[in-house]
Formats: C-alpha cells, sequence, structure tokens
C-alpha cells in the first residue's frame, strides 16, 4: 500500500501535526505515506527523514497569482507525475480535497478524505457571501459523497456529514488522531530562554494554544483575563499562536492596559515546554473538530477550563455527556471544567479560573485521572484502526 497526502502547507496547526505523525509512523513501519505540499512552506522542523516534496515555490505565489494561471498546465503534469505511482490519495477536507477528488478520479486512485474540523463553520467563517458559502457547500456534499473513504476526527464531526451533507454512515470511519505521550512529555522539559524564566518566575500562568482567528474566541479569554487580574495579582496569559486576528487582539490587549500580562506569543514549533510551565490551560474555541490541544495538556498534567462546543470538546474531557446536546450551566467532572455557551459565558469562564486558580487541591485532583483518556489515544490503536479503514477500499 502507497499513500500520497496532498496538503497546502505545513504552517505550524493541528492538521498539519496529525498528517505528520501518519507519515512518521508509517515510516516506522516500513511503509509509504509520502507528503505533496501544494506550496513549499514548512514551519515544522525535524522532518528531514520524511519524503515531501512541492508543486509551487511559496515565491512565486507571493509574486504574481497570474503566473499561477498561465503555467497551470505544466503544475498539472506535474501533479498527475508525483500521484500516479501511488494507490491512495489522502487529504485533508477544503482545498486539498478539491484537488484530490480531481487526480484521483483522473488516474482511477483510491481517495480518502480526512475531516479534521466541522465543515459547516468553517465555510460560514471563510465566506462572507451567502452565494459562496452555498457554493462551497454543494461542492463539498458533491466531493464528500463521491470519495471512497472519509475519515472523521470524532463522533460530532460524522453526525455533521450525515445530516448536513447526506453522507451514508458506511462511508465514514471515526478514527481519532493519536498522541506520543513520551515525546511530549520531553517536549514540556525543554527549557525556555533565560528571559522567559525570568518572566515567568513567581507568576501564576494560565497558557491558550491555538490559531489567532474568530473560531478561538480569544477576546473572550482576554476579556476575562483582564476581571482576572483585578481579583488575583500575578497573574500573567500566554497565547501561543498565530492568525489573521492578531492585530485585534493587540489592539484589546493595548485598551485593557495588560500589555505586560497578555503575551503573544507567536508561532512557536514546540509550544508544549511553555504548557509545561503552565498552572491552567484555558481553551475558548466556538467550535472544534475534536481540539488535539486538549490531549497534549492532559498529558503534561494541566488543569483544563474549555468552553463547551456541543462536540469535539467534550469527546475528550466530558466523554459522558451526548453530543449536541447543549448544557445551560458550568459542568464540572474528575477531567476538567466546562464552560455552557450562554450569555453570562465571560462571567462563568471567570468564575471557573478564580475557582481553579484559588483551589490547589481541585486542581491536582482534576489531573489525577488523566491517564484514563490518554490510555484511548495512544499510537498502536489509531494507527491499526486507520491502516484497516485505508484496507478495506483497497
Amino acid at each position: 500500500m502507497k499513500v500520497i497526502a496532498i496538503h497546502k502547507n505545513l504552517a505550524l496547526g493541528g492538521a498539519e501535526k496529525i498528517l505528520i505523525d501518519y507519515a512518521k509512523q508509517f515510516q516506522k513501519e516500513n511503509k509509504v505515506f509520502d507528503i505533496l505540499l501544494i506550496e513549499n512552506n514548512i514551519e515544522f522542523d525535524k522532518l528531514e527523514k520524511l519524503h515531501i516534496s512541492f508543486l509551487i515555490d511559496s515565491k512565486n505565489v507571493k509574486k504574481s497569482k497570474i503566473l499561477l494561471l498561465i503555467f497551470w498546465p505544466y503544475y498539472l503534469y506535474k501533479l498527475i507525475t508525483a500521484v500516479k505511482k501511488y494507490d491512495v490519495v489522502f487529504s485533508f477536507e477544503r482545498y486539498p480535497a478539491y484537488i484530490n477528488f480531481l487526480i484521483s478520479r483522473l488516474l482511477g486512485k483510491k481517495s480518502v478524505v480526512y475531516v479534521p474540523v466541522p465543515i459547516i463553520p468553517c465555510i460560514e467563517e471563510s465566506f462572507n457571501g451567502e452565494l459562496l458559502r452555498k457554493f462551497h457547500i454543494f461542492l463539498h456534499r458533491f466531493i464528500l459523497n463521491n470519495t471512497d473513504l472519509i475519515i472523521a476526527i470524532s463522533r460530532g464531526v460524522k453526525k455533521e456529514m450525515i445530516d448536513r451533507f447526506g453522507v451514508k454512515e458506511n462511508q465514514i470511519r471515526v478514527i481519532e488522531p493519536f498522541i506520543d505521550s513520551e515525546s511530549i512529555r520531553l517536549m514540556s522539559g525543554e527549557p525556555l530562554s533565560k528571559n522567559e524564566s525570568k518572566r515567568l518566575d513567581k507568576k501564576t500562568v494560565l497558557i491558550s494554544i491555538s490559531r489567532l482567528n474568530s473560531q478561538k474566541n480569544l477576546s473572550l479569554l482576554i476579556k476575562a483575563f483582564y476581571e482576572l487580574d483585578k481579583i488575583i495579582k500575578n497573574c500573567i496569559l500566554l497565547i501561543a499562536g498565530e492568525g489573521k486576528e492578531r492585530k485585534k487582539l493587540e489592539e484589546l490587549i493595548r485598551r485593557l492596559y495588560l500589555d505586560n500580562k497578555v503575551l503573544l506569543l507567536g508561532a512557536k514549533n514546540n509550544p508544549i515546554k511553555y504548557l509545561g510551565r503552565s498552572d491552567l490551560f484555558v481553551l475558548t474555541s466556538s467550535f472544534e473538530g475534536l481540539g488535539l490541544v486538549l490531549l497534549e495538556a492532559l498529558v503534561c498534567r494541566i488543569p483544563i477550563v474549555a468552553v463547551d462546543s456541543l462536540y469535539g470538546i467534550r469527546e475528550i474531557i466530558a466523554p459522558e455527556l451526548t453530543i449536541y446536546k447543549p448544557i445551560n450551566k458550568t459542568y464540572i467532572n474528575k477531567y476538567a471544567v466546562l464552560i455552557a455557551q450562554s450569555l453570562k459565558i465571560k462571567k462563568d469562564l471567570l468564575l471557573a479560573i478564580k475557582y481553579l486558580l484559588e483551589n490547589k487541591k481541585i486542581r491536582k485532583k482534576l489531573t489525577s485521572h488523566n491517564q484514563e483518556i490518554i490510555d484511548k489515544f495512544q499510537v498502536r490503536k489509531k494507527y491499526e484502526l486507520f491502516l484497516s479503514a485505508l484496507s478495506e477500499i483497497l
């Protein structure tokens, strides 16, 4: 079995990390899982052993999109040449899935689409015009219903594809990403710079790791932290990630006079080393396919406060809850604290953070059962499920 994965680039992100993890695991097993990038933008390090190629030089993309239109026959030829020796074409949803569908049908290859996020909210966030949104929803419906195999990152994402896109249930496999606990623990122990260590010394550290976009709702976290700062002193909030909302968030931080207390760290190759130095992890996303960073926080034994998103997040830290059934108040179990999406969400978030920071015993208790969840996401279990799913279509 030879697999080629088509992806836009390897900018730092959850989907990209999942892709790299699969490629590394296939390599360990002496199996072929090569990566073809649409553009040669790679922000991860330590990928020298992986077989990665690209279609378009990123410099040319920045220089002129007209050049891309002129030379599209050349890029199509390059794509066909790259893909024809493989059995399976793998991609994530959105634009790589469009290419996957076209090239796999042209060459008679099996196509696999991995859906790591709910599609409808992503389309609504990405496109302003109603007509454009409807077009992309139609395109997704057509492609998903004509793909050989769909892998959903969670039960909630699977339900969306069945309910909103009419995909047959037997066409979808739910396979959550696996985690390498040992690697995460090693990364969490990587030393900070002297300046970073000095800045965090004797501070109570809150952290959020995510892209800076509207989906992550980081303005909610910053506003809640502003209120927290009035009550609990010597707190600092770290936000690791990059995105199009950086300027908006910087302006909010300045307006609330939090310049020295809320730090936008930017994109980091190893944000987990900051997680390992933190007292509390906070996730405020309005929706998540699953929330891979939650697993990393669990491995690092960092207490979690997360805004509920009806599926995904609760599938990790509150699996006893029914997906798509809203909670109407803050929910706490033996793993984490979930905040209901309501009109008083900021107040509830503030109270939950304050409660945990003031109760060390509760924080410790919340991390004492983490291994129960971690064991469900170990490499061997998820990798074998993935191989089995691929074997079914060959």
